[in-house]
């Protein structure tokens, strides 16, 4: 699912989502452009490296940087670049896992995707991404929506969280509220992005069989780093709405892949645990692929279960 990031001047349509697999893909329609596409990436612990900025603003070859990527990665990059009549173009991102976007104007028809060639799960988290833009791409133009925040929303959600840890030690609490647009951010891309989750790891699975491999690999990436959330300690010190919401979403993705893949180990660690029901609940509203207007759907549904209603909105995709 697309998400929307507001700046000074309004927003950029952006879809911010990160995998443990080493990448974020960030595609943004700049405004009155029509139908063209540019993206300018960029690490989030620093500014674009100007060796970066160089060969994103280079006219290099149709998927440049696809010397670390398996031919199975390929075939999918090249399917989804048919489909949509996009360019794609991919960047090493030597910052770690987790990159963030800027709007440029200079390229048009253009989807950059950063990723981490060092990670072992980097052809998995590159086809996701791949595929997930493919999916907001199929959905007709009236039903391109973007999850957003606003002033309005962003402050309904301090209070939520203020509230809660009213009672907790200043020591845990003060930490807390300093980093809430981390907390904030976080839980809006993963509520955005797991609905749809569900259906592209699907799509890759029965479209291409040949790369299951590597979405396993991708899959006990996530799950590797998926599982400690589920921490006593870390109960003690999260907010509790943004806990129970981190492992209700954990806790339905991985019951759901459990029954793709066939591995249990998954979701044993939900087993037995509030999550397990709370994860069977969310599952219940995702049964069937309605595509990218049905990831919407599902969204709204998990964010009433989760209290997290009134924390975005949403707004159409321009163009």
């Amino acid at each position: 699912m697309w998400r929307a990031v507001s700046n000074r001047t309004g927003y950029s349509d952006i879809l911010p989502h990160s995998l443990g697999g080493g990448v974020r893909i960030d595609f943004v329609r700049p405004s009155g452009a029509g139908s063209t596409y540019s993206i300018l990436v960029q690490p989030i612990f620093g500014p674009l490296p100007d060796s970066t900025e160089a060969f994103l603003n280079s006219d290099f070859p149709f998927l440049s940087m696809l010397e670390s990527l398996l031919p199975e990665t390929e075939n999918i990059l090249g399917y989804v670049a048919a489909e949509t009549g996009a360019r794609i173009r991919l960047v090493p991102a030597e910052a770690g896992y987790l990159s963030r976007a800027k709007l440029s104007s200079r390229k048009s028809n253009q989807v950059t995707i950063a990723y981490n060639p060092s990670s072992e799960s980097s052809d998995y988290a590159v086809a996701h991404e791949a595929v997930r833009y493919l999916r907001f791409m199929r959905a007709p133009p009236e039903e391109r929506h973007l999850l957003a925040s606003s002033q309005d929303t962003r402050l309904r959600a301090y209070k939520a969280i203020e509230q809660e840890t009213e009672n907790h030690p200043w020591s845990i609490r003060e930490p807390t509220l300093r980093g809430f647009e981390y907390l904030y951010e976080g839980i809006l891309t993963q509520l955005v992005s797991t609905p749809g989750d569900f259906w592209i790891n699907c799509f890759l699975k029965e479209q291409f069989p040949e790369f299951e491999n590597e979405l396993t690999k991708g899959a006990d990436a996530i799950f590797n780093r998926a599982h400690p959330n589920l921490s006593e300690h870390l109960q003690l010190l999260a907010p509790p709405t943004i806990y129970r919401a981190t492992n209700g979403m954990n806790a339905a993705f991985a019951l759901y892949m459990t029954k793709l893949l066939g591995n249990e180990k998954y979701a044993d660690p939900y087993l037995g645990t509030e999550f397990e029901q709370l994860g069977e609940k969310l599952r219940s509203h995702n049964q069937t692929d309605r595509k990218h207007p049905g990831d919407k759907e599902t969204a709204d549904k998990w964010a009433e279960i989760l209290g997290l209603k009134g924390w975005y909105r949403w707004i159409l995709a321009k163009g």
